[in-house]
């Protein structure tokens, strides 16, 4: 659960310097909708979580991704490969 924390503070962070979200704004359980993420936002959003994180992603998370629960956990999955270092 540490785990989870700690990715989404950084992803948490992440967004906050990509769009200028208030952090307050950003939730565990936040969707993009709420968030108002549009598709040019959300491949800004992986090219800068690419450099916080040091891994690749996958394109299909630009196109599957809906919320920040479905970040995190890929981003987790990432981390069980050996591939996600902090």
């Amino acid at each position: 659960m540490q785990l989870e924390q700690d990715i989404f503070e950084r992803v948490k962070l992440t967004l906050v310097n990509c769009q200028h979200f208030p952090a307050e704004r950003i939730q565990p359980d936040s969707t993009f909708e709420q968030l108002e993420l549009d598709s040019l936002d959300a491949v800004e959003m992986v090219i800068l979580l690419e450099e916080e994180f040091n891994i690749d992603i996958d394109d299909e998370l630009v196109t599957s991704a809906r919320s920040v629960p479905d970040v995190v956990s890929y981003i987790k999955g990432k981390s069980g490969n050996g591939n996600y270092r902090a």
